[in-house]
C-alpha cells in the first residue's frame, strides 16, 4: 500500500495537486456547463430522464437545512395520505431514494409505516450509486422481536430442491464474508427448503467451473446454460436458489 499510494513525499504530492488544480477546475466547469445545456435541451423537448425524476422529486419533497434534508410542506401533505410505503429490492436503494421515501413517511413523527424487502447478498448496482449499507444498518439494528422497527428473516426457499440449496449454501459459506459481501454467510444467512418435491434418486447438483478465458467461453452458444445449477427448479435465473431475504417493517399501533 505504501508503494502504491505514498510513492512521493508530502511536499511532492501537494505540488502535484497544485499543478493539476487548474485542469480539474476547468473540467468541473465543463461538467456544470454540460449539465445546464443538457437540461435546457430536455426542457425544450419536454423530456426527463431517470436521474431527473429523482432530482426533481428530491427538490419537491425535501428542503435542505443545516442538519441535512427535511421533509418539505408538500411531503408533509403526502405523509397524511400514505398509509403504508412498501419498498422492494431495498439493498439497491441509493441515498436520494432513501431521502425521498423517508420524506413522505411518518417516521419523523413516530409513525413508522415503511416496509422494506431485500437481500444484501443480491446487491449488484453499486455502479448506479446504490448504498447496501442502508440495508445493513437496519439489518444490524432492527429488533427480531415484534416492535416498531422489526426485522423478519425469510430463510425458507419454496422454488428449489434441497440439493440445490445445500450446494449453494456450501459454496457461499466458503466464499462470502463481511469483507467480500457485506455479511457473513452463516446459519442465519443460509437458505432452507420450504417445499417438498417428489423423491428422486437421480437428483444431483452439477457445478461447472469456468475457464477464465472469457473470449473462448463467449463463443459457446450454451454459455448461460452451462454456468447454472442444473438440478431441480433452481437455475441461474432463480433468485431464491441463492441466499435468503430479509424484510424490515416499521409499524405503528
Amino acid at each position: 500500500m505504501s508503494a502504491q499510494y505514498f510513492y512521493e513525499s508530502p511536499e511532492e504530492l501537494v505540488e502535484d495537486l497544485r499543478v493539476c488544480a487548474p485542469a480539474m477546475e476547468e473540467l468541473a466547469d465543463l461538467v456544470r456547463l454540460f449539465a445546464e445545456r443538457f437540461e435546457e435541451q430536455k426542457r425544450a423537448q419536454n423530456m426527463i430522464d431517470f436521474s431527473d425524476m429523482e432530482q426533481y422529486a428530491l427538490r419537491i419533497l425535501t428542503q435542505k437545512t443545516e442538519n441535512g434534508f427535511v421533509p418539505s410542506k408538500i411531503a408533509e401533505e403526502y405523509q397524511k395520505q400514505f398509509e403504508e410505503i412498501m419498498i422492494d429490492e431495498y439493498q439497491d436503494s441509493n441515498l436520494i431514494q432513501e431521502a425521498i421515501l423517508t420524506s413522505v413517511s411518518g417516521c419523523r413523527s413516530g409513525r413508522y409505516n415503511i416496509f422494506m424487502v431485500g437481500d444484501v447478498k443480491q446487491s449488484i448496482y453499486r455502479f448506479r450509486l446504490s448504498r447496501p449499507e442502508l440495508f445493513l444498518e437496519k439489518f444490524r439494528t432492527y429488533n427480531i422481536e415484534e416492535s416498531k422497527t422489526q426485522r423478519i428473516d425469510l430463510h425458507k426457499n419454496f422454488r428449489s430442491r434441497k440439493e440445490v440449496l445445500e450446494s449453494a449454501n456450501a459454496i457461499f459459506r466458503q466464499i462470502m464474508t463481511e469483507k467480500l459481501g457485506g455479511i457473513v454467510y452463516d446459519d442465519q444467512a443460509a437458505l432452507y427448503p420450504g417445499a417438498e418435491y417428489p423423491e428422486n434418486d437421480n437428483v444431483k447438483t452439477e457445478i461447472l467451473v469456468m475457464d477464465s478465458d472469457l473470449e473462448i467461453l463467449s463463443k459457446e452458444e450454451d454459455f448461460e446454460e452451462k454456468n447454472s445449477f442444473r438440478e431441480g427448479t433452481g437455475g441461474k435465473n432463480d433468485r431464491n436458489a441463492y441466499p435468503g431475504t430479509s424484510a424490515f417493517t416499521e409499524s405503528y399501533r
